[in-house]
């Protein structure tokens, strides 16, 4: 119910939606709170950041504190003071469970939603390096497509958007840049995903 309430606070109110989700992210910024920066940078309908530093993150093996070799479970990609180490699932995962601005019922099919959310990115953003970078595609697809999956709002004829997230999931294991290992995560993910329950951040 509150964030319902923020979202329709309008652009000249005292506390509105990108007044509290700015300072929450220049607040995880400050701690160095990667995950907490991605979610807020979510919320705020920066889709693009998001997937590009994702994408940058996952061809690099980034840890916690900086670019790593990524151990064989996949893990030490996160928050050095979260409550977990998050694997490349569990970081996609923790960061699109942001909450979106956008609380009207009256939506799309869920996957039409999500082609229309990388429609939109697209005549956003501009090139950057990680456009080249492996899996770039399905990342950014996975993003839009993660984060209409935990939205409330989203319709409830989600089997497209449910197969889309297996699919790439699937593709991503099939081509890990770093180990089999890595992409044994991935293939458990593309064979065992199913909506997870939402616990946001406040």
């Amino acid at each position: 119910m509150l964030l319902r309430r923020l979202a329709r606070c309008g652009p000249n109110t005292k506390t509105n939606w990108p007044k509290v989700f700015c300072w929450l992210r220049a607040e995880a910024l400050r701690r160095d709170d990667i995950v907490g920066l991605l979610y807020y940078t979510l919320a705020l309908g920066e889709l693009n950041v998001v997937a590009t530093e994702l994408t940058e993150r996952f061809d690099k093996g980034h840890g916690a504190a900086g670019p790593t070799a990524p151990p064989a479970d996949g893990t030490a990609i996160g928050s050095p003071d979260g409550p977990e180490v998050h694997t490349r699932n569990g970081l996609l995962t923790a960061v699109t469970i942001a909450p979106h601005s956008d609380v009207t019922l009256d939506r799309p099919a869920p996957i039409e939603h999500m082609h229309e959310l990388l429609a939109q990115a697209a005549g956003d953003r501009e090139p950057t390096s990680a456009d080249h970078l492996p899996f770039a595609t399905q990342i950014r697809r996975l993003v839009a497509a993660l984060w209409l999956a935990a939205d409330p709002f989203t319709g409830t004829e989600r089997r497209h958007l449910h197969e889309q997230i297996a699919a790439d999931y699937h593709a991503l294991a099939l081509g890990s840049p770093h180990s089999p290992a890595s992409g044994s995560s991935a293939s458990s993910a593309s064979t065992r995903w199913t909506p997870i329950p939402t616990t946001r951040r406040t």
